[in-house]
Order: structure tokens, then sequence, then C-alpha cells
């Protein structure tokens, strides 16, 4: 990974976390966002066109959902980091995520400050990535 940027891929079907992820995100001085998609099927595509380190998914969408497409793109992309996103707080949820290759997972409607800390363990040597609260 260089040393720059955590290069990042926003999946989720609904506009309104996507759009609330990219407010947060661009923010974020050691984070760029290079993408939003809706779908897994447009994150396989994605990735194979863009060098990644982290995608932030959605467990459950139309199509093919967070696992399924998490499993697949670890076949080919192993040190890809993958945040799987629910809005369930309970243990057969992370455990959900976890059997599927995720790396770690977030539950909705946390604040996104618990999100960056996820990021900050997944990416040890951006250990100095600051949490940053955009103005309403």
């Amino acid at each position: 990974m260089p040393e720059d940027r955590i290069r990042t891929l926003v999946v989720d079907d609904s506009n309104l976390f996507r759009e609330a992820i990219k407010s947060y995100l661009e923010a974020q001085k050691d984070i760029d966002l290079i993408g939003l998609v809706d779908s897994g099927k447009q994150c396989l595509e994605f990735i194979n066109k863009h060098n990644l380190d982290l995608i932030i998914m959605d467990v459950r969408m139309s199509g093919m959902d967070g696992p399924e497409t998490t499993r697949e793109l670890k076949k080919n992309h192993p040190n890809i980091q993958v945040i799987i996103c629910t809005v369930w707080a309970d243990q057969e949820a992370r455990s959900y995520a976890s059997r599927s290759g995720a790396d770690d997972y977030f539950v909705k409607g946390e604040p996104l400050s618990v999100l960056l800390r996820k990021i900050k363990s997944l990416f040890p040597s951006y250990r100095q990535l600051h949490i940053f609260v955009k103005p309403q």
C-alpha cells in the first residue's frame, strides 16, 4: 500500500447511506474515496479496474449480498480489507460477516467515528488518522 492514503470503495444500495459515508470520508485526510457503487456486481467490476485498500460494504443488497460479494472478491484480492455494514448489533450478525471473510463490521446507526476507528485498526500504519466531524 502506498504511503499516502487508504484507497476506499463504498458499496451500499442506500443512496442516503452512501452520501453520508461519502461526506464523512472525504473529510478524512488519510482516506481517498475512489468510488461509490450500489451492488455487489458493480463492486466486483470496480475492483478489477481500480487498485483498492478498503471496501465498506452493506450486508444486505439486492442480487449479490455483502457476504457473497466479499467471498468472491477475497478469492482474487485477499489483501483488500472489507468492513461489512449491518443494522444488527448481535453476535449472529458479527459471525455472519466474519464467516464471509470480512475483516470487520460496522453497525449502521453508530457514530461514524466508530467506523474510522475500525479503519484505523485494519491499517496500523495509519494510526495517526484524525477523527474529524464535519460541521453540519
